[in-house]
């Protein structure tokens, strides 16, 4: 098995994705992470970041953070960084959620898995303390309920 390391977002939170993809390829990681922030995006920011990655000779492992708001309806703000996310040639989608309920958590996250597919990109179900889906066993209940392949 090929093991690739890439320089998460969370790692350097207080900086823009076009500083980690530099610091990615200045420490020779294969592949990086990126916050999107829809409020301060622009299709020219994603155009000049896909060139800079792609410059540099990285991947991009991930996008993020896609929350599932409570009440799980989804808004552009979502469908914006599934989309940038697209364009980057990301693998991989990060998803949070502030919504309690197993069941709306799943069809968000089914919604978000359509939208994602035809990129390649895969609706990875983060579980974290500071989310409403807090544990593995229950990050995977959600994620069978999604019913997406």
């Amino acid at each position: 098995m090929k093991i690739a390391l890439s320089l998460a977002a969370g790692v350097l939170p207080e900086f823009e994705p076009e500083v980690v993809a530099h610091a990615a390829a200045e420490a020779r990681y294969p592949f990086a992470g990126f916050t999107i922030d829809p409020s301060s995006w622009s299709p020219a920011r994603t155009r000049a970041l896909a060139e800079q990655v792609k410059a540099a000779g990285i991947g991009v492992l991930d996008v993020e953070p896609v929350w599932i708001p409570a009440g799980a309806v989804l808004n552009d703000d979502h469908r914006m960084i599934i989309d940038v996310g697209a364009e980057l040639g990301a693998r991989n989608l990060l998803v949070v959620s502030r919504e309690a309920d197993p069941s709306r958590n799943a069809e968000a996250l089914h919604q978000i898995c359509e939208r994602a597919e035809p990129a390649g990109m895969r609706a990875v179900l983060e579980f974290l303390m500071v989310s409403k889906v807090r544990s593995l066993s229950a990050a995977l209940s959600i994620v069978e309920a999604c019913a997406h392949p």
